[in-house]
């Protein structure tokens, strides 16, 4: 996945799937509305390990939760 300034990302699955969209603060939360699905985000440190997760609202075995790890 590649965020630019503007909130906007592409990104790609393991299975290959692209996408792009667009990231947003709304009421302090962190959303998303990309090409294939709408929903809420969260980034996470742990362990020295940057992870970004994602939530579609309403998820289906194609379009269900996603975690993009930073690569340094």
């Amino acid at each position: 996945m590649v965020v630019e300034e503007d909130g906007t990302y592409k990104a790609s699955t393991t299975r290959g799937t692209l996408t792009q969209g667009t990231f947003s603060l709304r009421d302090g939360k962190l959303r998303y509305q990309s090409t294939r699905t709408t929903g809420a985000a969260s980034l996470s440190i742990d362990q020295g390990k940057t992870v970004l997760t994602m939530m579609p609202v309403d998820p289906t075995a194609d379009t269900g939760r996603t975690e993009y790890e930073r690569v340094k």
